[in-house]
């Protein structure tokens, strides 16, 4: 059963501080009504692989998050989003931070401020993550802070086989531990794994 809509894709900014505006907020608007209507949640996809700078180029992300200001004003802005357009959560797809770079540490980093700042608006967080290769394992295994609580439940987000564009992502709502516990499934075009936070 249907509980849950990511809408795809709210673009960071260049400058690494806001939010760019949507093309068309009338979508998002009529969405989140029509949702809410029949007693579902919408959540605001931020990020993707392809933000404006060419795929996979995440340069904004880390710009973004490599400061505690420039982390603190861009979780601020997107507060006032999900204020502005009413929705439910933030499902955040950063393509993705490195393991072995500062962008790990920054990511644990960004991820608790934005945990902690829509968990006290009653909003929930969720994270995509790809299963393979040094990108894959971007994510903290140990971060020196507790995810416990960070996120509300996993996001798993794959390609539709034929089309190449993202469909979607997949929510379970059991809630199944810390982020180093992962789970996943495979599809034509590689194999990916969800993020298994609380």
């Amino acid at each position: 059963m249907l509980t849950h809509i990511n809408f795809s894709f709210a673009i960071p900014a260049k400058t690494g501080d806001t939010l760019e505006p949507l093309k068309k907020p009338e979508a998002l608007r009529n969405l989140v009504r029509y949702v809410h209507q029949h007693k579902k949640q919408v959540f605001i996809s931020i990020g993707g692989w392809g933000i404006g700078d060419g795929g996979g180029d995440d340069t904004r992300f880390h710009r973004m998050a490599e400061r505690a200001e420039g982390r603190h004003t861009f979780v601020q802005n997107v507060i006032k989003f999900v204020r502005n357009y009413h929705v439910d959560g933030v499902d955040l797809d950063w393509e993705y931070p490195d393991e072995d770079s500062p962008s790990a540490d920054h990511y644990v980093a960004l991820v608790s401020e934005l945990a902690d700042s829509l968990h006290a608006q009653g909003k929930k967080l969720t994270a995509a993550v790809i299963s393979y290769g040094k990108k894959g394992y971007g994510t903290k295994k140990k971060p020196s802070i507790k995810w416990t609580g960070s996120i509300s439940w996993p996001t798993t987000m794959t390609t539709a086989p034929t089309t190449s564009k993202p469909i979607l992502p997949i929510l379970w709502h059991k809630k199944l531990g810390l982020l180093d516990k992962r789970t996943g499934f495979g599809t034509s075009k590689g194999y990916f794994r969800t993020a298994i936070l609380r």
